[in-house]
């Protein structure tokens, strides 16, 4: 009877050791988390490209094009030029140089559209603003400007002055305008001024 009490407390202790570990296991040693493979949508995760721009230089500055867009001049005096991509017609980026106007935000471009500061690819600082473009109010603009001294005349124009307003600005259809805002961005930030 001596052997049989024995055995039914060793068996009780061990049932009780077993218990223990099984807790200390459960408790505190955790699964590894299994991973499971998730589906990959590249349209919402995938970031836009870049778009390639090859330097276009220019009278006094250099801007970066996209390949095929067409060079030519957006006013009778020549003072400003403009690019256009053949394939849509409607929208463009033009480069203008002024006189200097008292305050840049007077500029139509940039009057009454909460222009905030901006900076250039080249480091210079100027402004920019967006709003429905002045002349034809189907159309949407994207304008950035400089305050520059210096001699900047783009072409026919033939003064010389100390100091210029120089502005950048790209429009196309306000239907188009949000597609095309990348692009724009993209390309009024290449825009650098000759020193």
């Amino acid at each position: 009877m001596n052997q049989k009490g024995f055995a039914n407390i060793a068996l009780i202790v061990l049932v009780v050791i077993l218990a223990s570990a099984l807790g200390y296991v459960t408790l505190v040693k955790k699964p590894a988390p299994v991973e499971r493979p998730q589906a990959n949508n590249l349209q919402n995760t995938q970031q836009p490209t870049a778009p390639k721009l090859t330097p276009y230089d220019a009278t006094h500055f250099t801007i970066g094009l996209p390949e095929g867009w067409a060079v030519g001049t957006a006013t009778e005096s020549g003072d400003a030029v403009s690019f256009r991509n053949p394939k849509e017609p409607n929208a463009y980026v033009a480069v203008y140089t002024f006189e200097a106007a008292p305050n840049l935000e007077g500029r139509w471009q940039f009057s009454g559209r909460n222009a905030v500061s901006f900076k250039g690819n080249d480091g210079r600082e100027g402004i920019v603003a967006e709003g429905p473009y002045v002349l034809d109010p189907t159309q949407q603009i994207l304008a950035v400007g400089y305050h520059v001294t210096g001699n900047y005349l783009l072409y026919t124009r033939n003064r010389v002055g100390n100091s210029w307003d120089v502005i950048a600005h790209a429009v196309a259809p306000k239907e188009q305008f949000e597609t095309m805002k990348p692009l724009f961005t993209a390309i009024l930030k290449s825009l650098k001024l000759e020193e």
